[in-house]
């Protein structure tokens, strides 16, 4: 156990994701594999952040039915949000918090086993690159007080949709 404790770091480290889901499932599983913290899904937490990589992080970090606030101000994303597990993103409000999306693709893609909650903000797509703003593919879904806009539609007119839901 020993000799593997001390080669997992190395072995985490070369991994590597490539698309927005593979790189959250990857994020998940270095997480914290020798801590407290059991990364397949680790217990409830209320965690607070104040810029773009500790909202990244905490998608990662934060176990099912945890709560991540955001405080107000303008977060720049330049990946999609990948929401791999139920839980709530709420920010200081509407006008008050607002998540700028560059990514090509979408802004938040939710693929949890669960309900994913999203209130109390704006999400911008704001890039030339084709995408939609947010899509639920698997999962259930609450948006209270969400503003969604700028979906950029491809070329061929596909995508570009504020909101796409494939759910059962």
């Amino acid at each position: 156990p020993d000799e593997i404790a001390a080669a997992l770091p190395d072995e985490l480290a070369a991994l590597s994701g490539g698309t927005p889901v593979q790189d959250a499932v990857l994020a998940t599983l270095v997480a914290d594999p020798l801590g407290t913290v059991d990364p397949s899904d680790p217990r409830p937490v209320d965690i607070e952040v104040s810029t773009t990589a500790d909202l990244t992080a905490a998608l990662s970090l934060a176990g099912s039915g945890s709560t991540i606030r955001i405080a107000p101000g303008e977060y720049v994303i330049g990946e999609p949000l990948v929401a791999l597990r139920p839980v709530t993103l709420v920010g200081a409000g509407i006008e008050q918090t607002v998540l700028r999306s560059i990514a090509p693709g979408a802004g938040l893609l939710i693929d949890a086993d669960g309900d994913v909650t999203v209130r109390d903000l704006e999400l911008r797509h704001e890039c030339a690159a084709a995408a939609s703003v947010a899509i639920v593919t698997s999962g259930g879904y609450s948006f209270e007080d969400l503003r969604l806009t700028g979906g950029t539609a491809a070329e061929s007119g596909a995508g570009g949709f504020g909101l796409i839901l494939r759910t059962a």
